[in-house]
């Protein structure tokens, strides 16, 4: 499908566009652990996931907001730099 018929077909009917990237071990190793961590069937779904909370976090950051993780009891905070 064209970019120009693409852009014409009515919102909610774009199909999916699929994409494909290299990982090294380590990474793949890290992606499946946090698979099992996560608690999501694909991988697929983990990375939609992954990049709908860093685009939440992102415009947080932009936005003045400041990011922080706080320990179970309160003993520990972290402030968590993105860019």
């Amino acid at each position: 499908m064209s970019a120009s018929a693409y852009a014409k077909e009515p919102k909610g009917t774009r199909r999916k566009q699929r994409i494909a990237f290299d990982l090294s071990p380590s990474a793949l190793k890290e992606l499946d652990e946090l698979l099992g961590l996560a608690d999501v069937p694909t991988r697929a779904e983990l990375v939609r996931r992954a990049l709908k909370l860093y685009g939440w976090l992102l415009k947080r950051q932009h936005e003045g907001d400041h990011v922080i993780v706080r320990s179970e009891k309160g003993d520990r905070e972290t402030q968590i730099e993105l860019f």
